[in-house]
């Protein structure tokens, strides 16, 4: 038996969001006062530290935004080689994680110094 997965549809992919529409979500949220968390990383390799990371900065705040490192960034950061998954994999994958999911995440690339 051979199963087929399409991303359409995806709930993990409802949630991740380009920066213009960050920035409207934010503005939005603000003015009714909620208090904006964001956490960033490469979550190239994920693991508990990542998770426990993760939870602590979701209870900071009201709404928790989550950037991940463009493949650029990470390969800058951890060496050749890496990222081993590609940025929208790893927004997916961060996305889905259930403990987030009345949580909106972006994707976008650190700018640069």
């Amino acid at each position: 038996m051979t199963l087929k997965f399409q991303q359409v549809g995806s709930p993990a992919l409802s949630r991740i969001v380009k920066r213009d529409e960050l920035i409207t979500i934010v503005e939005t949220e603000r003015q009714y006062g909620k208090k904006i968390i964001l956490a960033n990383g490469c979550f190239d390799v994920l693991h508990v530290g990542h998770v426990r990371y993760l939870e602590a900065a979701r209870m900071l705040g009201d709404l928790l935004i989550v950037g991940i490192n463009s493949d650029e960034q990470a390969r800058r950061l951890k060496g050749k080689g890496r990222p081993l998954l590609p940025q929208d994999q790893r927004a997916e994958i961060i996305s889905s994680i259930e403990a987030f999911r009345a949580h909106r995440r972006t994707t976008f690339a650190r700018p640069q110094a």
